[in-house]
């Protein structure tokens, strides 16, 4: 148990369970998630903008919600933008479109060979350096 800062505020808390946010505002972003609820259930088919703007919560509190779970909507999924291009996600914790996610997987996998490569330069070169050093220091050389 130690003092951290709040990830929001940025006060100084006790932190006894491990969270990054003081109780203050876990308080408030379960407020902001009950209002952001009862909106949904009273009218189900609003998107982030006007979900946003009848709540008074914010856009990037209620896509964060989203992202956890926390609250599930068809419209107000359809909102969540790609993060690299902007075009529709393919799923709201991805927030990705699907030719980026795509493009992504193939430039991960590219540096993954690259790092994999380089790697294996490396451990010969360490090798060879062992051999030259050892190699000096063995009876006959």
């Amino acid at each position: 148990m130690g003092l951290t800062n709040c990830a929001r505020c940025k006060r100084l808390f006790q932190n006894a369970g491990g969270g990054v946010i003081c109780p203050d505002c876990l308080e408030q972003d379960e407020k902001d998630f009950e209002t952001v609820n009862d909106a949904l259930r009273e009218n189900p088919n609003q998107a982030v903008p006007e979900l946003a703007e009848s709540t008074g919560v914010s856009e990037r509190r209620i896509l964060r919600f989203l992202e956890e779970g926390r609250i599930l909507s068809d419209a107000v999924a359809h909102d969540v933008k790609c993060g690299r291009c902007g075009k529709p996600a393919i799923s709201a914790t991805l927030r990705l479109c699907e030719s980026c996610s795509e493009e992504l997987a193939r430039e991960s996998a590219q540096a993954a060979a690259e790092i994999k490569k380089l790697q294996a330069k490396q451990a010969v070169s360490t090798h060879d350096l062992l051999e030259k050093k050892l190699g000096k220091n063995r009876p006959g050389s």
